[in-house]
């Protein structure tokens, strides 16, 4: 099944996110709603970056301009057994998601305010992934999907950090 365009992770299965509440977010940043968020050193909000070691909860809701005084909508992940779905990368490129993937961590890959889970990197690994989505929804999903999509929670380290 080809995707039209990525889209950022959505809630699975496990416990719900926190409730939506507006947040002071650091100025001049644009998001994506269900992109990853994580706060700076002054505990303003802002979106995950490639690479990132911190994710703490989602945007809400779009923010594509600008602004000197920005507020976030954001829901907080609370709960490391939360389960998301999203796309699969290996750095840049496209990748199937394979059952090997299984029990393997992997860091964060964002192109276009769009979080995708990066299969290539486990150093700034923030991501456990509990398997492909086609081994659970074969009836929509394939596994010769590329890029595949993976079932996977947010590690315990990268919730804290």
């Amino acid at each position: 099944m080809a995707i039209t365009a990525y889209k950022n992770p959505r809630v699975y299965a496990g416990p719900p996110l926190g409730a939506k509440e507006t947040v002071t977010a650091v100025d001049s940043q644009t998001w994506k709603a269900g992109q990853f968020g994580y706060y700076s050193t002054t505990g303003k909000a802002l979106p995950c970056a490639r690479g990132q070691s911190a994710v703490r909860f989602q945007f809400a809701e779009d923010q594509d301009t600008e602004t000197s005084t920005s507020t976030a909508v954001i829901t907080r992940i609370q709960s490391t057994v939360t389960q998301f779905v999203g796309y699969v990368c290996a750095g840049a490129n496209d990748t199937t998601a394979q059952l090997t993937h299984r029990g393997e961590t992997a860091g964060i890959y964002v192109g276009s305010n769009v979080c995708i889970v990066n299969v290539s990197n486990d150093t700034d690994a923030v991501f456990n992934i509990q398997g492909p989505l086609w081994d659970k929804e074969g009836f929509k999903n394939a596994s010769t999907d590329g890029p595949g999509q993976v079932i996977f929670t947010v590690s315990a380290a990268a919730l804290v950090a």
